[in-house]
């Protein structure tokens, strides 16, 4: 077992506590002592992270950061930023002690899906706001019966609201302020190392 303070204020301090099949990210008083707490199983602000719910960790080395991503899309990304000494010795242990992963630049191509993948969407979402907007502009009738009824009334809604002119401004404005943040990870795409969870991983100290 290997832990790290990763954040310290006047009355708490949080822990990263790596263990052979899991990290724990705990918090305790400044006053109790870690060691006995985890000996006594007496913690009680504790989140436990098996490694074989995390698709994978990144140590980003441009801004110091730790983001554990999971293979259960509904589960929110863990996200932590860390003193430099800290990060350097996390991310050297992660790499050096962790078995059945593989281990790999933080790509560029990785860092441009996220702004990617939104962008095609408002693109398309934008493409069918112009389309409704336009048939209901011709008087034509646009159904909101069935499946998701609520979702296809609330979509007519938008598009009757916006217009056809409407819709496709709205839409390049989201738009474009997603291919700019494509342009800006470009020039400055940032440097770190991706732990990519296999089927088994573990641990070794």
């Amino acid at each position: 077992m290997k832990k790290w303070i990763i954040f310290q204020s006047e009355e708490v301090k949080n822990y990263l506590i790596a263990k052979e099949n899991s990290i724990l990210l705990a918090e305790i008083f400044n006053d109790e002592d870690i060691d006995q707490l985890l000996k006594d199983r007496k913690l009680t602000k504790v989140r436990t992270i098996r490694y074989e719910d995390v698709k994978e960790f990144i140590f980003i080395d441009s801004d110091r950061t730790l983001q554990i991503e999971f293979k259960d899309d509904d589960v929110d990304e863990v996200e932590l930023h860390l003193e430099e000494s800290v990060f350097t010795e996390m991310k050297d242990h992660f790499i050096s002690s962790m078995k059945g992963v593989a281990i790999k630049d933080y790509s560029l191509l990785k860092q441009i899906q996220p702004p990617g993948i939104v962008a095609i969407v408002a693109v398309v979402i934008t493409a069918l706001l112009f389309s409704t907007a336009k048939s209901l502009e011709r008087g034509e009738y646009v159904s909101t019966s069935g499946r998701r009824g609520l979702i296809k009334k609330l979509f007519v809604g938008i598009a009757d609201f916006l217009g056809s002119t409407g819709s496709l401004i709205v839409g390049g404005l989201v738009t474009l302020f997603f291919v700019y943040l494509i342009v800006q990870i470009v020039r400055n795409p940032k440097q770190g190392k991706l732990i990519k969870i296999k089927d088994f991983v573990e641990m070794k100290f």
